[in-house]
C-alpha cells in the first residue's frame, strides 16, 4: 500500500500554523476566554486580582456554561426544596405576632400580601449561594384594608451592578451602576436591605460563593474547550485520503486491457479507477449520497486524522476539570462514571448526597438567620414587620421563620427495616409506632376502630408463636 503523500504534508503544515502564537492569541480573544492573551510565549491573565465587580461578572459568564449550569441547578434544587413555616415565641403575644408575619409574607397556607409568593422569592434568593452575597431591597407599602405597612416585594439587586456595599464596617448605603442607560439608582439604606451572605467573615458582605470555588476549573476548562475545538478542526480531521497499490491495480486491470485490444497497458484503467474513487469520497465528504466501493489490498479510502493527534488526553482533562466544578458545588455524584467504573458505586453516591444535604442545610440556616431577629442593617425582616405594625412592640414576642424538610428523617429512612426487626422480636409493633409510620408516609391517621394490641398485631403479622398462642386460647375457650 502506498499512501498518498499530500494529506501528510497538509497535516504538518496545519499543525505548525494552528499552534503558532499569531493564530492562538486572536483565537482566545475571539472565542470567549475573557482576559487572556499570549505574550512572549506566556499566558498573561488580566484577572489575577479580583475585586467584587470582576468576580460577579465572571460568575455571570460562568452561568452560560452547561456544566456549571447543571451543577448549580442540582445544588439549588436542594435548597429550594425546603419548606418554610412561622413558629410563635413562648410569649403571651407570640401567636398574635406570628399570625401577622404569616399574613404579610404568605407562609403556612396564607395567601400573602406581596405581589409574588414566598416560594418565588426563595427561588430567587437561592442564588446567594452561587454569588456569595445577594441583597434584596425591602419595598414597603401601606395596606389600606388592614392599616399595616407590609412588603410590596423583596427585590434582588444584581450582583454585577453593585459598586459599593456601604461605609466602613456597616452595610449600606448600597450604591449601584446603572445597567442599560438611564439615571443612576438612588443608594439603598442598610435598614431597607435583606442581605443573604454565604461564608461571611467579619464585614465581608460578598462572602464566599460557590462560583468562586469553581472558577479556576471553569477557566481552565473554558480554555481547553477552545483549544480542543481548534485542534479537532485543524488537526483532528484532515482531508479524506485515497490509498492504493499501483501494481495490484495494474495486475487486476491487465486482463481487461488485453480484451479491449491495443497495447494491453492498464495504466488508463488504473488512473480512471483512482479518479472515480477520489470523486466519490469527495462527494461523500460533502454530504452527498454515494456508494463507496473499496478493493481490498488494492484501492481503499478513509477519513484521515493526523497521525500525532490523539484527542483522548484532551477529553480526560476535560473530565477532570468538570469533576472539579461538580466538587465545588458539592454535587460530585453528577460525575459518576466519568472517572472509571469504581467511582459509580451506590455507597459513594449516598455519601455525596448526604454531604450535599448538610451543606444545603447550612445555606438555609444562613437565610433563616438573616430573616429573623430584630430590625437591623441587612437583616431582621421579621423584626421590621412587627416593629412597624405592633404598637405594643416587644422583641421577646418575635416569631421565627424556620426551614423544614432538609434535615434527614431517620425514622422515615428506617421504615424498610421495621418488618425484619418485628419478625426477629427486636421491635414490638404498637399503635404509637403505626401512627409514626403513617405520618412519615403521609398516610391518614390511625382510626380508633383500627387500634390493636401488640399480641393482635403479632398474630396478624404471621408470628408462629403468636398464632399458636391464639389457637391454644381459642381451643381452651371451646372446651371449657
Amino acid at each position: 500500500m502506498n499512501p498518498t503523500p499530500a494529506p501528510l504534508d497538509n497535516a504538518e503544515h496545519a499543525a505548525s500554523e494552528a499552534l503558532a502564537p499569531e493564530w492562538l492569541s486572536p483565537l482566545l480573544r475571539r472565542r470567549g476566554v475573557s482576559g487572556t492573551v499570549h505574550s512572549g510565549g506566556r499566558v498573561v491573565r488580566e484577572w489575577d486580582r479580583f475585586g467584587w465587580l470582576e468576580w460577579a461578572r465572571q460568575a455571570d459568564l460562568m452561568r452560560l456554561d452547561p456544566r456549571v449550569q447543571m451543577a448549580w441547578q442540582a445544588r439549588a434544587s436542594e435548597l429550594r426544596a425546603a419548606d418554610w413555616t412561622v413558629t410563635p415565641a413562648d410569649h403571651p403575644d407570640g401567636e398574635r405576632y406570628a399570625e401577622h408575619v404569616r399574613k404579610a409574607l404568605g407562609l403556612d397556607d396564607e395567601p400573602g400580601m406581596m405581589r409574588r409568593t414566598w416560594g418565588q422569592f426563595i427561588d430567587e434568593a437561592a442564588w446567594f449561594a452561587y454569588y456569595g452575597g445577594l441583597p434584596f431591597e425591602v419595598v414597603l407599602r401601606y395596606d389600606i384594608a388592614t392599616g399595616w405597612v407590609v412588603p410590596l416585594d423583596l427585590e434582588a439587586r444584581i450582583p454585577s451592578s453593585i459598586e459599593r456595599w456601604g461605609e466602613g464596617d456597616r452595610l449600606g448605603p448600597l450604591e449601584q451602576y446603572q445597567r442599560g442607560g438611564g439615571p443612576t439608582p438612588e443608594p439603598i439604606p442598610g435598614d431597607r436591605l435583606l442581605m443573604f451572605t454565604r461564608g461571611q467573615i467579619g464585614t465581608d458582605w460578598t462572602g464566599n460563593g460557590l462560583a468562586r470555588s469553581a472558577w479556576a476549573a471553569w477557566y481552565r476548562r473554558n480554555r481547553l474547550v477552545d483549544l480542543r475545538t481548534l485542534a479537532l478542526a485543524r488537526l483532528g480531521v484532515l482531508a479524506p485520503e485515497v490509498s492504493y497499490d499501483p501494481e495490484a491495480l495494474r495486475a487486476m486491470f491487465a486482463p481487461q486491457a488485453m480484451r479491449d485490444g491495443g497495447s494491453g497497458d492498464p495504466s488508463s484503467l488504473v488512473t480512471g479507477a483512482v479518479d472515480r474513487a477520489v470523486d466519490n469520497i469527495t462527494a461523500a465528504d460533502a454530504g452527498e449520497r454515494v456508494t463507496l466501493v473499496s478493493i481490498k489490498d488494492a484501492l481503499e479510502f478513509r477519513w484521515n486524522t493526523g497521525e500525532k493527534f490523539d484527542p483522548a488526553p484532551l477529553i480526560a482533562t476535560d473530565e477532570r476539570e468538570t469533576q472539579e466544578i461538580y466538587a465545588a458545588f458539592g454535587v460530585e455524584f453528577l460525575a459518576m462514571g466519568m472517572g472509571g467504573a469504581s467511582s459509580g458505586n451506590r455507597s459513594l453516591g449516598e455519601v455525596h448526597a448526604s454531604l450535599l444535604r448538610r451543606m444545603t442545610i447550612e445555606d438555609a440556616d444562613a437565610m433563616q438567620s438573616a430573616i429573623n431577629g430584630q430590625w437591623r442593617d441587612g437583616g431582621g425582616l421579621v423584626g421590621m414587620l412587627c416593629q412597624l405594625n405592633m404598637h405594643d412592640f416587644d422583641p421577646a414576642a418575635l416569631p421565627t421563620v424556620e426551614h423544614q424538610g432538609l434535615a434527614p428523617d431517620t425514622f422515615a429512612e428506617s421504615l424498610g427495616a421495621m418488618a425484619g426487626l418485628a419478625a426477629a422480636g427486636i421491635l414490638t409493633p404498637d399503635d404509637g409506632l403505626e401512627s409514626m409510620a403513617r405520618s412519615a408516609m403521609g398516610a391518614p391517621p390511625l382510626e380508633d376502630a383500627d387500634r390493636r394490641s401488640a399480641l393482635e398485631r403479632r398474630a396478624a403479622g404471621g408470628d408462629p408463636g403468636a398464632r399458636l398462642m391464639a389457637r391454644y386460647a381459642a381451643a381452651r375457650g371451646r372446651h371449657g
